[in-house]
């Protein structure tokens, strides 16, 4: 229950931003904080100061423990996103029909693809790797849904043809008992490069 607590709390502001899901600027100014109380006191005989480089010390403990402990709304819709990714670049299919909905439609190179025409164009591709090059999201776990914006670098083989291609997406979310399903898919830009062999 606390943590859920938390975890909602880390959706409002960029104070709980900073705590729960980005903490490592907040850890590295408390470090930094550390190091000079502990230099300054021992230099200046000041036991207070010494204190303050505990209480320091303290904070960056219960902010590691908070950051890692805490899964964040906007942490599992990343982490839905890179399990999406990976089960195309793996080509498990039947993965990829129970993180996008039913009823989802893709829009790709033009075509308006329902989700089994974009589970058979992924059967037709031999993927070598695909690289997750940024992401961002924006959500309302209150309402239920989510957009990631990512741009990926995919390498692979279509018919016997090498290639790669840099894509950016749109991905539409909806939480589903508890989990995020994709529920439209939009490649909002996309460039290819064959390689040499």
């Amino acid at each position: 229950m606390m943590v859920g607590m938390l975890a909602d709390a880390a959706q409002s502001g960029w104070l709980p931003y900073l705590l729960f899901e980005s903490p490592g600027w907040l850890m590295a100014g408390l470090a930094m904080g550390f190091a000079i109380t502990r230099v300054l006191g021992r230099r200046l005989g000041n036991p207070q100061l010494m204190h303050l480089s505990w209480i320091a010390a303290g904070l960056i403990g219960v902010i590691f423990a908070l950051s890692y402990f805490v899964t964040t709304p906007r942490e599992e819709l990343g982490m839905a996103l890179k399990d999406l990714l990976l089960a195309i670049e793996d080509k498990r299919l039947d993965d990829v029909r129970l993180m996008v909905d039913e009823q989802a439609m893709t829009q790709f190179m033009g075509d308006e693809l329902t989700r089994e025409q974009m589970l058979t164009r992924i059967d037709a591709v031999q993927f070598d790797d695909i690289i997750l090059l940024g992401s961002s999201a924006v959500m309302d776990k209150q309402q239920g849904y989510g957009i990631t914006g990512l741009r990926v670098n995919a390498k692979g083989t279509v018919a016997d043809f090498p290639g790669t291609n840099v894509s950016e997406w749109a991905i539409r979310w909806r939480l589903v008992d508890g989990r995020w399903v994709a529920v439209r898919l939009d490649c909002i830009k996309i460039g290819f490069n064959r390689p040499d062999r």
